[in-house]
């Protein structure tokens, strides 16, 4: 009898093991990775293992533009994807698709930038010129608000839809007066002794909000992914911390940038560790912001819902 109990017990406590797992992912988290510096220290993450160490199978999908993240995410491709909350706010205002933000990657305080060719001086002489932007996501947000420094808005320009890969090109060839633009494709233009910056967001801090987000239907299957990502990123933050150098080089390698190239552009944002994001996401700002930058886009008609979803896409488990 006594032996009969033990392999009784013994099948009810694989079961409950079984029971208990059924939360894990049993798929990758696809997400797409848009070049820029702060989502790089996903890159770290799954170079160095972290994402292995916290039980989370993470495929990331490469892009060239936040558009692509977009594209990718609204397509199928991937589970989630790194943006701004500009992006994250366009695709929620779909319906098509819903997501979530689960982690805040960083503020952008002076990386995205407008460069233009020296002759103009200021966003002011921007009146009557060319100016390039992607304007289906981030490029033409901080256009709008660039121009809004000097009292001007988009009607006083002429807006060309210009990609992140196409806008050396068109600087160059001086289709363009300037271009919205941010790391990588900024440090290239800035090469060129013509090009200088006449706006960046330092001057709408905290504005530019880098996060990642992930759809509802993945987070509703396997609830746990956030805290595994947030546990994961804070290796990668410690990492980066204790190791800048070797951390530093595996990134700025995927960007095409030098060291020293990489640590300048990093020295632009704020990046935010694994264990602030509980109470960055519940931040009233963050949603404040939220809110402001869907007003924006309502009103340069980037997106035609009101804007009371805004408050519901910060998602924290619990």
């Amino acid at each position: 009898m006594n032996q009969a109990f033990k392999i009784i017990l013994s099948i009810l406590l694989s079961l409950i093991s079984l029971s208990g797992c059924q939360s894990e992912p049993t798929q990758p988290l696809r997400i797409a990775l848009n070049p820029w510096p702060g989502y790089e220290m996903l890159f770290l993450a799954k170079q160095k293992g972290f994402f292995e160490q916290v039980g989370l199978d993470v495929e990331l999908v490469r892009v060239s533009s936040l558009a692509d993240t977009q594209r990718a995410y609204l397509n199928g491709r991937v589970d989630g994807l790194t943006s701004t909350l500009i992006e994250a706010i366009q695709i929620q205002a779909f319906s098509i698709k819903p997501l979530k933000v689960v982690l805040v990657t960083d503020f952008s305080l002076g990386g995205d930038v407008i460069i233009a060719n020296k002759t103009i001086k200021s966003v002011a002489d921007l009146k009557g010129k060319n100016v390039g932007a992607p304007v289906s996501s981030l490029g033409i947000y901080v256009l709008q608000r660039g121009l809004q420094s000097a009292s001007l808005s988009l009607e006083d320009i002429k807006v060309i839809n210009v990609e992140q890969t196409s806008g050396v090109k068109e600087m160059n060839n001086q289709r363009v007066s300037a271009f919205v633009t941010y790391p990588p494709v900024s440090v290239e233009l800035l090469k060129n002794p013509n090009h200088h910056i006449i706006f960046d967001s330092a001057q709408i801090p905290k504005e530019i909000v880098d996060v990642i987000s992930i759809s509802d239907t993945y987070l509703n299957q396997y609830p746990a992914t956030q805290t595994k990502l947030w546990q994961a990123w804070q290796k990668a933050y410690l990492y980066l911390e204790q190791n800048p150098d070797d951390a530093k080089a595996i990134m700025a390698e995927q960007l095409g940038l030098s060291n020293e190239e990489f640590s300048e552009t990093l020295s632009s944002l704020q990046l935010m560790s694994g264990e602030q994001q509980s109470s960055t996401i519940e931040d009233p700002f963050l949603r404040s912001v939220a809110k402001q930058i869907c007003n924006t886009l309502l009103q340069i008609n980037s997106i035609d819902k009101p804007c009371d979803f805004v408050s519901q896409m910060f998602y924290v488990s619990k």
